[in-house]
């Protein structure tokens, strides 16, 4: 596993979280204001270290953990590109919709789901919850 400096780590907020009783993971974020971050960290045996990479960075997105897996839905991206940048017509901004990832813990694989969700849907305050199969039935 790739380590990961406690700088970078300092400088991303907007990200999800998920658990287990072994780790913690911090998912995605906005790194240093003008990027979107693909970095999926671990936070196991008193170490960060890289766990996986996001499809898309994606920042203000909900993950949520079921058994030895975690899906990261919603959120925004911006293709790796700066979020805002000003040019003389003022701030722009690049979005791009988001994929739903489903990621394994024990071995870190991943894939990718429907729904495709657009990136004006689904952003910051995201509440996931475990409801059984037939709750709206």
């Amino acid at each position: 596993m790739i380590q990961i400096s406690m700088i970078i780590l300092r400088t991303i907020y907007h990200y999800s979280t998920a658990s287990t009783s072994e780790a913690a993971y911090i998912i995605g974020g906005l790194n240093h204001g003008f990027y979107t971050s693909n970095i999926i960290a671990q936070f196991k045996n008193d170490a960060w270290s890289q766990f996986g990479t996001l499809a898309k960075g994606r920042y203000m997105h909900g993950s949520i953990s079921l058994g030895n897996e975690f899906m990261v839905i919603g959120g925004r991206s911006s293709d790796g590109r700066l979020v805002y940048f000003k040019n003389i017509f003022g701030y722009k901004s690049f979005f791009s919709d988001v994929e739903t990832e489903i990621w394994t813990y024990t071995n870190g694989n991943n894939k990718i789901i429907n729904p495709t969700v657009s990136n004006k849907q689904y952003i910051g305050g995201i509440g996931l919850y475990l409801v059984p199969f037939d709750f709206c039935t």
